[in-house]
């Protein structure tokens, strides 16, 4: 049986492997042309080793609970640090309508390594941040403020010229009470209308959350700079 702590280590294995991929494909590279080594890159709807800002609406639906459906939107930023590594910010906000009514706020930085295979690119990444929870009205407001962190491992391929395929599975917890236990496994698809337009749509499903499982939609936009 695999325990989360096997599957954080096994995480963090995956993404320090990438960096050895990464070695190896530049190791076994051609002499560079006047073609540069992103345009390939740029005429695809991938999303991995490019620079972007993502807009995303959410509604997550949980499925176990009499919870109404729960409404936000999600912002992330990509950059590349070096070939074969993205260092990513992200910022989310949800409110769930419920009396008393729910309020998340996440901030949150996180790491992704990958690699080529062909077409397709195979990915591990890290995530740390910080949950702002909130009940209202309730007398004291309820807080449950805390560090969170997620260890994924995914792939992007592309499907046709203009559209890529993604796939991803995470383990998510807090890290000082470590209570949450939440598995994450995410589908979705990238459109580019443009060079520097590109729209995304996705399903999450959430495993073990304390109201039950949820499925979380979004539908979105990066612009590609």
């Amino acid at each position: 049986m695999i325990t989360p702590s096997r599957l954080f280590c096994l995480c963090l294995a995956l993404t320090a492997t990438t960096s050895l991929f990464a070695q190896d494909d530049e190791a076994e590279a051609t002499p560079p042309t006047t073609t540069t080594p992103a345009a390939s890159d740029r005429s695809s709807a991938g999303l991995l080793g490019r620079d972007y800002l993502a807009i995303n609406p959410i509604m997550q639906d949980f499925r176990e609970s009499t919870s109404k459906k729960g409404w936000g939107t999600g912002l992330d930023l990509n950059l590349p640090a070096t070939d074969n590594w993205d260092i990513g910010l992200n910022y989310a906000f949800e409110r769930v309508p419920d009396i008393p009514r729910i309020t998340d706020n996440s901030l949150g930085t996180s790491v992704t390594g990958y690699f080529k295979a062909g077409g397709v690119k195979p990915f591990a990444d890290v995530d740390l941040g910080y949950l702002w929870h909130r009940v209202k009205p309730e007398d004291p407001t309820e807080r449950y403020d805390r560090a969170t962190y997620a260890v994924g491992a995914g792939f992007e391929a592309p499907i046709f010229n203009a559209t890529a395929f993604l796939g991803r599975a995470a383990y998510n917890n807090d890290i000082r009470r470590g209570a949450r236990h939440e598995m994450t496994y995410t589908t979705g698809l990238n459109q580019r209308f443009a060079d520097h337009v590109t729209g995304l749509a996705g399903v999450t499903f959430e495993q073990g959350r304390a109201e039950g499982n949820s499925l979380l939609y979004n539908l979105g936009v990066a612009f590609v700079f």
